[in-house]
């Protein structure tokens, strides 16, 4: 399976670690190519959340 055929939920998944400080989010931040990505995935993660929670708990 490609990268382009993940479902949201799932780079929701593989992105977690990426993110949280006790797991790899030291080691991807160390990496020159990807320390400056991760505001863009921590966006794109509240974004999804943000959705998926008025899709789920409507007003």
């Amino acid at each position: 399976m490609g990268y382009r055929n993940l479902s949201p939920q799932a780079m929701v998944n593989i992105s977690a670690p990426w993110l949280d400080p006790a797991q790899d989010r030291k080691v991807f931040t160390s990496l020159p190519l990807l320390a400056p990505l991760l505001p863009a995935v921590e966006e794109a993660r509240e974004g999804w959340h943000l959705a998926r929670t008025a899709v789920l708990h409507p007003i």
